[in-house]
Parts: structure tokens; sequence; C-alpha cells
């Protein structure tokens, strides 16, 4: 743990705490709902969002994926319930980066009308993001939980309740 702060949000009063990985240099987030001290403590199952991060919807609310509603959907839950942890990691393109997101978008979609729509491969089925990143020799998945995993044991947490879509990062992050 590198610093922490009170935070408030149009979702609540947060604790906003920074986490460095050592093993590779990048900074990873954690935000609990109220005052950290206090709420870590009384609650013996906290609702946890393990959420990477996505610019192109966060940011610039892109259409084209569900990251944004995602987090804001657990946030609500989060502060409906009065407590909660999102662990937000740096791990932007399904942990292959930026740079190769954008790579992978720029297969995925392209230019009809005037308007963004998805790219067709040449038998005429629709690209996915994840068949791009793959058609780019990236992984289709490349996070790394082993993190969340720390941090949540940092932080102290024993039980949580996952908020996900995703059923592989239920098992990557109990590993």
């Amino acid at each position: 743990m590198l610093a922490s702060t009170p935070l408030p949000t149009e979702y609540g009063s947060w604790t906003y705490i920074v986490f460095g990985d050592m093993t590779n240099g990048q900074f990873h987030t954690a935000m609990v709902y109220g005052n950290a001290a206090k709420s870590l403590k009384k609650s013996s199952c906290m609702l946890l969002r393990v959420h990477s991060a996505c610019g192109t919807s966060e940011l610039f609310h892109a259409t084209n994926c569900e990251c944004r509603e995602e987090l804001e959907e657990a946030l609500k839950c989060m502060r409906k319930a009065g407590s909660g942890i999102i662990i937000y990691m740096n791990q932007e393109g399904a942990g292959n980066g930026i740079e190769a997101k954008v790579k992978a978008y720029s297969k995925a979609f392209t230019w009809k009308n005037g308007k963004v729509v998805g790219a067709r491969s040449k038998d005429g089925k629709p690209i996915s993001i994840y068949d791009a990143y793959k058609s780019l020799g990236y992984p289709q998945e490349n996070r790394s939980f082993a993190v969340s995993a720390a941090i949540l044991k940092k932080l102290g947490v024993k039980k949580v309740k996952l908020m996900t879509n995703n059923p592989k990062k239920d098992r990557r992050i109990k590993e």
C-alpha cells in the first residue's frame, strides 16, 4: 500500500488506496466503500468487483463494451449494501496494453457510411475483439489476478462476494 485518501464520489464516500505491483512497476487501485479502517473490520463478507481499466469506455463512453456500465452498477450496489471493494487493475486491453487494444479495435471495427461498424472476416463473420487479439499475436486473455488476491490479503479481506460475469475471473482470483 503506497497511499490512501478519503474520496467523495457521486456513489458515496469511499477510501481510495494506491498499490504498487513490484513485479512489473504498475500501479493498481482499490476503493473501499466508507472508511476502510472501519468498513473492513465490521464486514464479514464484502462485495467485490475486480475491474480492468477500460479508458475507451470509462472516459470516452465507447459503446462497444459494457465496462463502464459494469463499474457503475458495482458502485451503486456497494453504496446500497453499505460496503464493498472495487479493485481497479491497470490491465487495459485484457492485460495486453493500450497499444494492443487499439490495434485489435482497428481489426474489429471499420467505417461504413460515416459510422463505425463491426468488421467482418473474409467469410463474412463478425470479428470479435478476442479474435482480433489472436490474429495480432496477442493472448486473448493476458490479465493476472494474483495482484487482486494480494490486495485483498493486504486489506485483511477473508470472504468476498465477487461481482462478475466472467467465471474464469472467480477461479483465477481464488488460485
